[in-house]
């Protein structure tokens, strides 16, 4: 006996391949309406994802006290009359001002982080650091045009004010493109980028492959544009268990560096790399390395 698809009715007196059919646009639909809902969810909370601002830390603020008594607070007023926080430490060399490191955080750091263990492993140079808008005590909120905006005039204003011979720029996650940036904008001795990234997009993209982050994103954070047009000697640290950065977005940002560049992969991973025995002493040797 021949069995026909098309001409069968259902119980509900509709052919089978329209009762199929209907199944399948319906199916379509819900998985549209679902991947629609993922990537909404991701351009709404991108911001509490690049920036998600942590708050001041009391007890990161007293090991700061303890590591150094010549650490004092940095108050700068941005042009829209936003004040950043941060903390500055200057030094002096035969009576006269040091160099000075200008550090730029992750996006989960605070200026006090740096600072617990900077002034005693790097007591050479000035130390200077400023959160971010809406991190610690910075008024405001960030976007990567403010963040870039705020770190030149950071670069300006620390310059002036330490009176310091040569500025080194250094950053970690997030703060490698800032660095980078302040780099390709402005007379630097030398550039340390720490676990970088070549861009937040590229980052987001191979964590999410099937959605368009490039299109989504208003953060991207493209470093190559910048490293490209830097010309200081550049020290990158890459951690080799790194997952939040996998290893290959630093490399490839170490690629776009023009210039005398030393590229460094250290055991650990985002974070454990800045307990690598390695990683203060060959900050150390790219900084003097810079003085000959």
């Amino acid at each position: 006996m021949a069995y026909d698809i098309a001409t069968t009715q259902s119980p509900r007196g509709l052919p089978m391949r329209f009762r199929i059919g209907r199944l399948c646009t319906g199916l379509l639909v819900l998985a549209a309406v679902g991947y629609a809902a993922v990537c909404a969810r991701l351009y709404l909370t991108q911001d509490s994802q690049v920036f998600p601002a942590p708050s001041p830390d009391p007890a990161g603020a007293e090991a700061v006290a303890k590591a150094s008594a010549d650490v004092v607070e940095l108050r700068l007023a941005t042009a829209d009359d936003t004040v950043l926080s941060g903390l500055l430490m200057t030094r002096t060399r035969d009576g006269s001002p040091a160099p000075l490191l200008l550090y730029f955080g992750g996006n989960q750091d605070l200026c006090q982080d740096f600072f617990v263990n900077a002034p005693r492993e790097l007591s050479h140079v000035s130390l200077a650091c400023l959160d971010y808008r809406g991190y610690g005590a910075s008024q405001g909120k960030p976007t990567e045009a403010l963040v870039k905006a705020d770190a030149l005039l950071a670069f300006d204003f620390l310059s002036k004010q330490t009176k310091a011979p040569s500025v080194i720029l250094m950053g970690r996650s997030l703060g490698t493109a800032v660095a980078t940036y302040v780099a390709a904008e402005r007379p630097s001795k030398g550039l340390i980028l720490v676990t970088p990234a070549d861009s937040i997009a590229a980052v987001g993209q191979a964590r999410y492959p099937y959605i368009p982050v490039s299109l989504l994103l208003r953060n991207p954070f493209d470093a190559t544009i910048d490293a490209s047009h830097v010309q200081c000697p550049t020290l990158v640290f890459i951690a080799a268990s790194d997952t939040t950065v996998p290893p290959h977005h630093g490399e490839r940002l170490a690629s776009f560096l023009p210039g005398q560049k030393r590229v460094l992969v250290l055991e650990g991973n985002h974070s454990t790399i800045l307990h690598n025995p390695g990683y203060w002493p060959a900050i150390r040797a790219f900084l003097a390395g810079l003085e000959k």
